[in-house]
């Protein structure tokens, strides 16, 4: 499913400059609608991963919604819709695994399904009648903003691959967390899921909100900075938690609640940064950002099921390495772009 959004972002944000933003996103929705539709109905493992893998073909167009707002915004007025997408999907990311509790709890796997296709059906509905901004290039144009290179692309890239450490290191935390908890600390998956919810959903919505109201007076490269700090802090400290102490669910819990609220302030200002100065189109643009960052989610959950799960040191190495990558490629970008007023 994560290589066919990875693909699907890709191709769907080069389309996107050839038939314009809409076409592609509502062939998306239609797709991963009748996709879920098609899940109610199966009964083998088989056709399950085929619709799933359709599932991600469908859903990597959504990455598109970077180039609307990128199409729409400039200046703050972009950094106050980023991070306004960002609380947004914050509180929904809390509210998922809640409402799919409820509806396993309640109903069956097939409700779940259900609500899905109807969801899309609905945001496909949505965008079909919306006035979007729906720019479109000639082919022409188009391949010609990928064979340019220069000093925007090039910078652009760097913070995509920042982006895909973020994602690496937030799918090792989702991935690592049940696996010490519930078969290393005997915890049982249902105890696990509430307190998982409690605290990525508190943590995430707190740090939507500060980071709406802090880039009214913060620079973006302030933020970021003292957040890949944090984390990096955060990161050691995990490190020095486990050397002591073993693994233990009060630190663990812990230092989950801090990252996750520091983390949440990379995704936007990262995410405004990186298409403020963009050069080549948007939408493809939205594509190459967005498959870079689901790569970074296949590589932290390959890594993490390749690491002993008796401690956290495979975790640990991913979110230090993730994070001292982040700060060396996002300030060596920063130095490229002043270098040359410098010597002038």
């Amino acid at each position: 499913m994560t290589t066919a959004m990875i693909l699907s972002a890709l191709t769907s944000g080069l389309l996107s400059g050839y038939y314009g933003r809409k076409s592609i996103l509502i062939t998306g929705q239609i797709v991963t609608t009748f996709a879920c539709f098609l899940l109610m109905q199966s009964e083998n493992i088989s056709t399950t991963l085929c619709l799933f893998t359709i599932i991600g073909l469908g859903l990597g167009s959504c990455n598109l919604f970077r180039s609307i707002i990128r199409d729409a915004y400039r200046g703050f007025a972009l950094r106050n819709m980023a991070a306004t997408i960002s609380t947004v999907l914050s509180i929904s990311s809390a509210l998922s695994p809640l409402l799919g509790g409820i509806l396993l709890t309640q109903f069956n796997l097939q409700t779940i399904f259900l609500f899905l296709a109807c969801s899309n059906l609905c945001v496909g509905i949505n965008i079909l009648f919306n006035p979007l901004h729906n720019p479109k290039q000639s082919p022409r144009k188009l391949l010609s903003t990928i064979i340019v290179k220069n000093a925007n692309t090039q910078n652009f890239l760097n913070k995509s691959y920042c982006s895909l450490m973020t994602l690496a290191s937030y799918v090792a935390w989702t991935i690592s967390l049940p696996v010490l908890l519930i078969n290393y600390l005997a915890w049982t998956p249902e105890s696990y899921g509430l307190i998982f919810l409690l605290i990525s959903g508190s943590s995430q919505i707190g740090g939507a909100c500060i980071n709406h109201y802090l880039i009214q007076y913060i620079k973006e490269k302030t933020l970021l900075n003292t957040a890949w700090m944090s984390l990096l802090s955060l990161s050691i400290s995990m490190l020095v938690c486990q050397l002591y102490w073993g693994i233990q669910s009060s630190w663990l819990l812990i230092h989950l609640e801090c990252y996750f609220f520091a983390m949440i302030f990379t995704w936007s200002n990262l995410m405004s940064n990186a298409f403020e100065e963009v050069t080549i189109d948007p939408g493809l643009a939205s594509g190459i950002y967005g498959g870079i960052s689901s790569i970074g989610a296949a590589i932290g959950a390959f890594i993490c099921s390749i690491t002993p799960q008796s401690n956290a040191y495979g975790l640990i190495g991913i979110l230090i390495v993730c994070n001292v990558a982040s700060l060396v490629l996002y300030n060596r970008t920063h130095t490229q772009q002043t270098q040359p007023s410098i010597n002038a």
